[in-house]
């Protein structure tokens, strides 16, 4: 802290006071002088830790024995150097960004070439002494999913890190792509929001935003997910909910997309019934998936099964089915049914709207689509 110090010094030789001083003048501005020299941390967490603010205010600002005169004269010289500081503080960064080493990369993390991006939505950071150039999206992205990083739905927050040299991200470097996105024409994540509320506090973040981050996590597995995560999820639902479930019956080679891409929004409620953070909302939400599934079972009573198609067939039968054909649905108790030689179709067509049901028993070309 000698630079900020010689500053604060050279600022009180220069900017004298409206009243006479005496003696205990000078050893009070003294004594902040020599105190802000004895500081030992790197400029850069400056405006984060209040270091020098703490100083100022220990042994000026709380001190009953300086008079509120000489506190006003001490704290406007404090806020002149403090200024100057900064812009000297700022001027060292462009040079170090412009002169400085600069990682090798010229495109963003979508492989997108950097040259073509506006420059308002660009940002260059200086970490340990190298330049990296960013697309401020994807800066967005990475803050975003760490803060948002989770485990089966556990909230599990991380520090944000640069994607090139898995370095954490400091303060300051937070503070900038935060004022970056405050004078850009993006809208600033929402978890990074919250992150810089609480000063960028991890552990405050994490007890104080936890339903937020959980809410991001099922938001995040319901979008992006992987089709096996959700397709677990969704099993646990349809056995937790086997009653409200039990006209439907699942074939086990039924493919799984289908089943994730169908029952996508009742699993969206069962996940909200389960981790939301009151009582009222997870009662809420347990009933609203009760009336999803019911209503699913009632108009896709055959959805999920095999049916297995005879030609030769008695006339029962044939007045039964649809066009002289015999529909067999075939359940996971029923699969020893099944024989080489028939001709095989799951039953994936999904309604949503009671008009298409026109019959209690719908007609063999309206409960299955051609094709697994």
């Amino acid at each position: 802290m000698n630079i900020f110090a010689n500053i604060l010094e050279h600022n009180f030789e220069k900017n004298r006071p409206n009243y006479n001083e005496g003696p205990c003048d000078v050893i009070i501005k003294q004594g902040l002088i020599n105190s802000i020299r004895s500081l030992e941390f790197k400029t850069t967490t400056l405006l984060l830790n209040n270091s020098c603010l703490s100083v100022l205010k220990t042994n000026i600002l709380d001190n009953n024995f300086v008079k509120l005169q000489q506190q006003e004269y001490i704290f406007s010289i404090y806020s002149l150097t403090m200024r100057r500081y900064l812009t000297l503080l700022r001027f060292k960064h462009k040079l170090q960004i412009t002169y400085g080493r600069r990682y090798s990369i010229d495109t963003d993390l979508h492989m997108n070439l950097l040259s073509e991006i506006h420059s308002n939505l660009k940002l260059t950071i200086l970490q340990n002494k190298t330049a990296y150039q960013f697309r401020l999206s994807d800066l967005g992205n990475i803050i975003e999913s760490s803060l948002g990083n989770s485990s089966d739905l556990i909230s599990m927050p991380q520090w944000p890190r640069n994607p090139y040299t898995n370095s954490p991200f400091t303060k300051s470097i937070l503070v900038i792509i935060f004022v970056a996105f405050s004078n850009s024409t993006l809208r600033l994540p929402t978890l990074f929001g919250l992150f810089a509320d609480v000063r960028f506090d991890l552990q405050l973040f994490e007890v104080r935003y936890e339903q937020v981050t959980r809410e991001y996590s099922i938001n995040t597995l319901l979008n992006n997910g992987d089709i096996d995560t959700q397709y677990e999820f969704i099993r646990e639902m349809m056995t937790s909910y086997e009653t409200e479930l039990k006209t439907v019956c699942v074939h086990p080679s039924f493919p799984r997309a289908k089943i994730v891409a169908a029952l996508k929004d009742s699993l969206a409620l069962f996940l909200r019934a389960r981790y939301a953070s009151c009582f009222f909302e997870r009662s809420n939400f347990r009933k609203k998936t009760v009336s999803s599934l019911q209503r699913f079972a009632r108009l896709n009573p055959y959805w999920g099964r095999l049916i297995i198609i005879q030609p030769d067939v008695t006339e029962a039968e044939r007045n039964l089915s649809d066009k002289g054909y015999s529909v067999f649905l075939i359940s996971e108790k029923d699969t020893s049914a099944l024989t080489q030689s028939a001709d095989g179709r799951f039953v994936d067509l999904v309604y949503t709207d009671d008009k298409h049901i026109k019959t209690k028993r719908p007609r063999r070309n309206e409960i299955y689509s051609i094709g697994n």
